[in-house]
């Protein structure tokens, strides 16, 4: 079965999200980003702290994703937090996106956790707003599963 041309310009578009050296996080500070602010207007992508030039064109060609990249922008605030809420680095620098402190400038275990945290939960909330119909250019939605000699839902949802 083909992946839809839709599908895979969302990830692609997270994909380009993380690009570029030091500057595959800085979009986390859009986690800062107020929940009534409207990005209805390409005008809004400059408004948004954290975002590169290049992060910005994104921004502007793929307004309809915006709301679920800050979503995901928490998301990872939220895990990261849970994963060393006891130890000693607690995910309190990702608090100063987009400047960040060296441990997440250098290539420190750290730095590693949170590419790749932020990796993951950019390309899982855009596949799951997706599939639960969130997105309007996004053609896919839950698929049907055979079961025995029945359609079912999918159990995911």
């Amino acid at each position: 079965m083909r992946a839809r041309p839709q599908v895979c310009e969302a990830l692609l578009f997270a994909l380009a999200l993380q690009t570029g050296v030091c500057y595959g996080i800085k979009w986390l500070a859009l986690s800062k980003t107020p929940a009534a602010l409207a990005l209805n207007q390409t005008q809004h992508c400059k408004q948004l702290e954290g975002l590169v030039s290049a992060q910005v064109q994104l921004c502007r060609s793929n307004l309809q994703l915006m709301h679920t990249v800050v979503h995901a922008a928490r998301e990872v605030m939220k895990a990261c937090r849970r994963a060393f809420a006891d130890m000693r680095w607690n995910c309190s620098s990702i608090e100063l996106a987009p400047n960040y402190l060296l441990d997440l400038e250098r290539g420190t275990r750290e730095s590693a956790f949170v590419y790749a945290l932020s990796a993951a939960a950019i390309s899982h909330t855009i596949a799951r707003a997706c599939t639960s119909g969130d997105l309007p250019g996004c053609s896919c939605g839950p698929v049907p599963v055979k079961w025995g000699d029945r359609l079912c839902a999918p159990l995911w949802k």
